[in-house]
């Protein structure tokens, strides 16, 4: 039996962000993926805390980030057990400080960034004893994090996205040095890398890797007329079998985040 996807948002984009959330669910109903809004949440970004799914098991971490540990911001920390509640997901639990925004995946391979390496100094993670910590035969990558201090998540989702599990679009929007640095570590892992080009560096173009994809369909953040559509060409060949669609997302990156942050999807 085929299972069928559904992407969730928290309610509260639907909320703070009408015209977007009203967008995307268009978009997403239109190739027949059921959409659903989680109220257990306190912000818009769940790919953060949600389980990471590997083989139909939902790895659940512990949502500590570094950045939430503020007194002031521990209200917008959400508890990961509220949604998981809320579904019915049965989940399995790691001892490990994670976010879903640093892990991505394809088949049996996951990428993350050091900063997992810089959250869990308690527990003595190496790459090694961090890879047990996944479920079993996984390939585990490490990159160096983003170099830019405004970029505090850490998170690997705004730096590389899977094309192929052997090929991977890596964002442009870095200094050559560490550009380097980045397709020098993929490449000695085996990866071959593609370059997501734009015409122009402008403000948010950091976004556009950072597009919702799904088995046969690529919602790319619509961000600047200069850059849109030489982006959108671009996924299109490199994604042969996927739709291509835009759609506007300033709203959420003067926030910090994409599509993919907003969004988590499973399949039942």
């Amino acid at each position: 039996m085929n299972k069928k996807t559904t992407v969730y948002f928290s309610d509260l984009l639907r909320i703070e962000h009408p015209v977007l959330f009203s967008n995307l669910k268009s978009i997403l109903n239109r190739h027949r993926y059921e959409v659903t809004t989680l109220k257990e949440t306190k912000d818009i970004w769940i790919r953060d805390f949600m389980p990471i799914v590997f083989d139909d098991k939902c790895i659940q971490y512990r949502y500590e980030p570094d950045y939430l540990m503020e007194p002031s911001l521990l209200p917008y920390r959400t508890d990961p057990n509220d949604p998981i509640k809320e579904l019915g997901l049965q989940t399995e639990k790691i001892e490990l400080i994670l976010d879903g925004g640093n892990v991505v995946k394809c088949h049996d391979t996951a990428i993350m960034t050091n900063k997992a390496f810089e959250e869990n100094k308690s527990l003595e993670i190496t790459c090694d004893t961090l890879k047990g910590k996944l479920p079993p035969r996984r390939r585990l990558i490490i990159l160096p994090r983003d170099p830019h201090p405004e970029e505090i998540y850490g998170h690997a989702d705004g730096m590389v996205r899977f094309i192929k599990q052997n090929h991977i679009l890596v964002n442009s929007q870095y200094p050559d040095n560490f550009k380097h640095k980045l397709h020098h570590s993929l490449n000695n892992s085996g990866l071959k890398t593609t370059e997501l080009k734009v015409k122009e560096n402008t403000k948010y173009a950091w976004g556009y890797i950072n597009f919702l994809h799904l088995d046969d369909l690529i919602i790319q953040p619509a961000i600047d007329k200069v850059n849109d559509a030489y982006v959108k060409s671009q996924l299109e060949e490199l994604y042969p079998n996927t739709i291509v669609e835009l759609c506007d997302a300033k709203a959420i990156l003067k926030k910090g985040g994409g599509f993919n942050c907003i969004s988590w999807e499973y399949a039942y």
